[in-house]
């Protein structure tokens, strides 16, 4: 059967098409009817090819332009399977929950003649990585 007749599929790892910015997820190539062979794959992003590469696809420390649609075909000897369906990933802005907050402390006075009103004032500022 020549390579073209076999249809490729990308997987998840974890089959979640939604992650978070820092996180690092593993895009799997297979290439069903096609165990055994030798092949070479070819993964997309967005329409822009890659580098030949293996049947795994690692993003380490994901970040947004992460984000889009990926496909992936295999090559045997000259013949190209077809592209893959597309898989969707999202990557997603998260709080940074190891440094998320920024604590500005000011105080402030207020005097009458009577009496001398004392306060902090917090303002907290979230960071959004």
């Amino acid at each position: 059967m020549r390579a073209e007749h076999f249809p490729p599929a990308v997987f998840l790892q974890s089959s979640w098409t939604q992650i978070y910015s820092s996180e690092t997820v593993t895009l799997r190539c297979e290439i069903q009817g096609g165990e055994g062979a030798q092949w070479t794959y070819q993964w997309r992003q967005n329409n822009l090819n890659k580098p030949p590469t293996s049947s795994e696809y690692r993003i380490s420390s994901a970040t947004k332009s992460n984000s889009g649609g990926y496909s992936c075909r295999g090559k045997r000897g000259s013949s190209w399977t077809e592209w893959s369906d597309i898989t969707k990933l999202t990557v997603s802005c998260k709080l940074d929950i190891f440094h998320p907050f920024l604590f500005i402390l000011h105080k402030v006075s207020s005097k009458t003649q009577q009496n001398t009103l004392s306060f902090n004032l917090f303002i907290l500022v979230s960071k959004v990585a």
